[in-house]
C-alpha cells in the first residue's frame, strides 16, 4: 500500500483494507451463487470467469466509461469491482 505511494494516513489504509475484503466477500458470494445455480463445477467456473472479466473490463479503468460500447454500458453500473476500485 505505502510502496505504491498511496495516502499514509492509517484511517485511509484500513478503509482500503476493508474495501478489498468486502470485494473478496462479494466475489465469494457470487461464486457460491453460481456453484448453486449450475450443476457442473466446470460450467460455474467458466461463467464466473467470464462474468468477472466482463465486470473488470467494464469498471471504467481498463476502458474509460465513454468508450465502452453502448450495448455493454449496463455492465459499468452493476460491476461490483467498479465500486471497490473508486
Amino acid at each position: 500500500y505505502w510502496m505504491a505511494g498511496l495516502n499514509e494516513n492509517a484511517g485511509r489504509f484500513f478503509f482500503f483494507l476493508i474495501t478489498v475484503m468486502v470485494f473478496g466477500f462479494m466475489a465469494l458470494a457470487f461464486s457460491q451463487f453460481l456453484a448453486a445455480a449450475f450443476a457442473a463445477p466446470d460450467t460455474a467456473g467458466l461463467v464466473f470467469s467470464a462474468t468477472l472479466s466482463t465486470f473488470s473490463m467494464a469498471a471504467g479503468f481498463l476502458i474509460p466509461r465513454r468508450e465502452i460500447p453502448v450495448f455493454m454500458r449496463w455492465a459499468y453500473w452493476i460491476s461490483f469491482s467498479r465500486y471497490v476500485q473508486e
